[in-house]
């Protein structure tokens, strides 16, 4: 009896994650991913932004040439224009997820507006393009979202 109340507890729990996203395909990259539920999205070019309802964070995607974790400071400050001073707070860490190889990183910077803002990166490789997606603002108040988006990046 107890069992079927943990796996009724699992399958409401998996439901209620994905109710709670939805699916995105990168056209730029052919990825699929999971967007939380109400954050907005938007196109500028190449870039695909997407922004929290309370609009504390913005997650950036974006294809790249970029292929190995050596130089992320650099893709960041390359890539994100409006963040200047880029440090990083934390060592690369790599691993594969869904088959696909993604290189995260986190960090500071100052922000347009001149104030410190905390940046978070993942570099996705093994698919036919790479991805580079960039997080901006409060990275820890919405630290589930964020890492439940790099959790669901696959390719197609």
């Amino acid at each position: 009896m107890r069992k079927a109340h943990v796996s009724l507890i699992v399958t409401l729990s998996l439901l209620a994650v994905s109710a709670m996203a939805e699916e995105y395909t990168h056209q730029e990259s052919g990825l699929t991913f999971n967007l939380p539920r109400g954050w907005q999205t938007g196109q500028d070019g190449d870039v695909l932004t997407v922004i929290s309802p309370d609009q504390t964070v913005a997650m950036l995607f974006m294809v790249t040439d970029i292929d190995r974790s050596d130089d992320l400071v650099e893709a960041v400050t390359t890539e994100v224009e409006s963040l200047q001073d880029v440090q990083l707070t934390s060592e690369p860490v790599i691993q594969r997820v869904n088959g696909l190889i993604q290189v995260h990183a986190e960090g500071i910077g100052t922000c347009e507006s001149g104030e410190i803002c905390n940046w978070d990166l993942t570099l996705v490789t093994g698919a036919s393009k790479n991805l580079l997606v960039v997080a901006l603002g409060d990275i820890e108040g919405h630290q589930t979202a964020i890492n439940r988006v790099y959790t669901s990046i696959t390719a197609d």
